[in-house]
């Protein structure tokens, strides 16, 4: 029994952005790809040819939507947070001067087959704790795209808040960007 009240539960070592990004110039991730999440080093799940695919798809579609005043980053960081720099899809972020990472974004995309759950519940949270107004998930799985809007505080959510709006589209129906709402995006040409 006294043994059991001595006993210290170990602890993580959770590492900040810098340190993340020190690790990665000496080349300790080379072959991995991972991000940094809540101060962890998570390993991504290795893309299919159908992910694949649908980000080079969808990076080209979207240079074109938004062609003026803002930057597509596919699969390049976001530091939105001291401890978090997750690499979403894609990031449709303001075209400002460029210096280093990005802090938000006003539209990001994460493509889903296998880690639809971690995408809808971490990310998603994380990413409205970001107060990034807009997260869309291309859903390969169930062929639709999920979009959530309108960050908001939320108990018992990941990192403590989620998106207030959720909205399930089909292929046949149109979205507009809430940074560019003149822009009209058909479902059909987010999808395989």
């Amino acid at each position: 029994m006294k043994a059991d009240i001595l006993e210290k539960r170990p602890t993580l070592r959770r590492f900040t952005c810098g340190e993340y990004d020190a690790m990665a110039e000496m080349g300790l991730f080379a072959d991995e790809r991972v991000e940094l999440i809540n101060g962890e080093i998570v390993q991504m799940s290795p893309q299919s040819d159908r992910h694949a695919t649908r980000i080079e798809l969808l990076t080209a579609l979207f240079c074109r939507v938004f062609a003026k005043g803002f930057r597509i980053r596919p699969q390049l960081p976001l530091r939105i947070q001291p401890r978090s720099e997750p690499e979403p899809d894609l990031a449709v972020v303001r075209d400002q001067p460029r210096v280093g990472h990005p802090t938000t974004a006003e539209l990001v995309v994460e493509i889903s087959n296998t880690s639809i759950t971690n995408d809808r519940e971490v990310k998603g949270s994380l990413y409205a704790k970001a107060a990034i107004p807009e997260y869309w998930i291309v859903n390969l799985r169930d062929d639709c795209v999920e979009v959530f809007r309108k960050p908001i505080k939320a108990k018992g959510r990941t990192f403590g808040w989620e998106y207030s709006q959720r909205q399930i589209l089909c292929s046949g129906e149109m979205i507009s960007p809430l940074c560019l709402p003149a822009a009209k995006i058909a479902i059909k040409d987010l999808l395989p």
